[in-house]
């Protein structure tokens, strides 16, 4: 698999999940320095229980990354540094 983790989310196998997630460069009109660090647009919510959907906690801990992380372009070396990541923590 090439590409990085968004553009996987994206593919066709996946479909019903990108309906879910936006880059922050794709959610407004603005240009925000935020959206070079691809970030994603986390959606408000009224609940706690709303806080648990994938739509919700899914960016939240995609935006948790460090940015060297989030903006590697090949699957293979994210799932290297991530794995490096957790287990160092």
């Amino acid at each position: 698999m090439s590409g990085t983790p968004i553009d996987y989310v994206n593919s066709t196998d996946v479909q019903y999940l990108s309906a879910d997630i936006q880059l922050v460069s794709e959610h407004g009109r603005r240009h925000l320095r935020s959206s070079s660090y691809r970030t994603l647009a986390v959606p408000s919510t009224r609940t706690t229980l709303g806080d648990g959907s994938f739509a919700v906690a899914g960016p939240r801990v995609w935006n948790s990354l460090p940015a060297t992380i989030r903006q590697i372009t090949s699957y293979g070396q994210f799932r290297q540094r991530l794995k490096t990541r957790l287990f160092r923590a």
